[in-house]
């Protein structure tokens, strides 16, 4: 390796390294951001409201009903569907970085958001975020996933550090899609396993 891409390499790595920094400074942020009528919290500050294990599995028993756990991947179903819901937790916990959605006037918890980073062209200094999310049965309907996703493309955009949103979306799940496209989100070409379609936000 001559000097000058050793030089590149160091400055590569240690851009990554502030990245990295970076991206935990920014979602351990809490809240993370507001909506219309839901607060988004790091899922720890949620568990951390709760007196016990109990509580936290009470709710996110309400949260993950057969309806809004039947097209989830096949390795989340058997651990949810058999009853393991704390080792689906931990498993979500190291994988993305996972919030709370709650209702802001009581606090009682609504669903569950995931987001994904990487770092984009990290020359460029830029995230990628791939999100993903559930909404307990009960609020389906009432436009709290819009307000959500619209919140979040706000954030992001006030950040100046994302460059862009991803999600799937399984083809049939036609609330989902237009959820997206009503927040500016537009279908990819990229391609995905069969069934789902991938939406992208670019700033």
């Amino acid at each position: 390796m001559f000097l000058n891409d050793k030089i590149e390499f160091f400055e590569l790595e240690n851009l990554i390294i502030i990245m990295d920094k970076l991206i935990i400074e920014i979602f351990d942020k809490s809240p993370l951001f507001f909506a219309e009528r839901v607060i988004v919290k790091p899922w720890q500050v949620f568990e951390d409201t709760l007196a016990s294990t109990v509580m936290i599995f009470k709710e996110m028993k309400e949260v993950l009903s057969s309806e809004v756990i039947k097209d989830l991947p096949d390795a989340w179903l058997e651990l949810i569907g058999g009853g393991k819901i704390e080792i689906w937790l931990e498993e979500q916990k190291k994988e993305s970085h996972l919030f709370a959605i709650m209702d802001q006037n009581n606090e009682e918890l609504l669903g569950l958001l995931f987001l994904y980073s990487d770092h984009g062209e990290a020359d460029e200094g830029n995230i990628n975020l791939r999100l993903g999310y559930l909404l307990k049965e009960s609020v389906w309907g009432q436009g709290i996933a819009s307000e959500l996703i619209a919140s979040l493309v706000v954030w992001c955009d006030e950040l100046g550090v994302i460059r862009k949103i991803s999600g799937g979306v399984e083809e049939n799940n036609i609330g989902s899609i237009k959820v997206l496209e009503k927040c500016g989100f537009k279908k990819s070409d990229e391609e995905m396993p069969s069934g789902v379609l991938l939406y992208t936000f670019e700033f």
